[in-house]
């Protein structure tokens, strides 16, 4: 669990004063696994935008606040430290669901043959 002055700590804004963008990419010994960290508003499930890695699988973890996660018509509501690995080509939204909600997200390459 991260506590909220923790959580904090990734609202970094680059010398304009736009939310900063660091270059992605994987550490040498994460085994091609990426992470990203996102700040969601509150928002309806049908305004967020549809997201699909069709090549990845996702591993995404709620640091901070309530995320609501919707697959198809399925809506989940995730807390704090709530993780659900979201299978490579999964159609799904994401949106805030009191306050802000943060997470962290790993990509993988999909798993193949199973």
């Amino acid at each position: 669990m991260v506590p909220r002055s923790a959580a904090a700590a990734f609202d970094a804004f680059d010398p304009q004063g736009e939310p900063a963008r660091p270059e992605l990419r994987p550490a040498t010994g994460s085994h091609g696994v990426a992470l990203t960290f996102e700040t969601f508003e509150p928002a309806s499930a049908a305004d967020a935008p549809v997201r699909v890695r069709p090549a990845e699988d996702v591993l995404l973890r709620v640091i901070d606040g309530l995320v609501r996660l919707t697959v198809a018509e399925d809506d989940r509501v995730l807390g704090i430290g709530d993780e659900v690995i979201i299978a490579a080509g999964t159609a799904h939204r994401l949106t805030a669901v009191a306050g802000r909600g943060r997470i962290v997200m790993g990509f993988r390459p999909a798993a193949r043959g199973a």
